[in-house]
């Protein structure tokens, strides 16, 4: 937070944070169950994790800033995992290179 006062930014509240694993664009609200399915099963399957964040990205699109961090083993399992139940269930995603952030 005292870094984002400190680039004129602002910190958001906790509740919104997130990891983007596979970014899916506009998808049909029918779609919504099954994606919240191939998420849990994901999950499911998954090892705990630790995510660390610490480099200052951006700002990029619309002045936004982020925090990156390193693609751990058990990270890059969990995105697998998602990526290989949304295939399943029938989703597109866009499997670009990954970068947590």
């Amino acid at each position: 937070a005292d870094r984002a006062v400190a680039h004129a930014g602002r910190a958001i509240a906790t509740p919104a944070l997130h990891l983007t694993l596979a970014f899916l664009g506009s998808v049909a609200a029918t779609d919504l169950p099954a994606i919240r399915a191939a998420a849990r099963r994901a999950a499911r399957a998954a090892r705990p994790l630790v995510v660390q964040l610490g480099r200052l990205g951006g700002p990029g699109h619309g002045g936004i800033a982020w925090l990156e961090g390193d693609a751990t083993t058990d990270l890059l399992a969990l995105r697998a995992g998602l990526l290989a139940a949304l295939a399943d269930a029938g989703i597109a995603v866009d499997a670009a290179t990954f970068r947590p952030h």
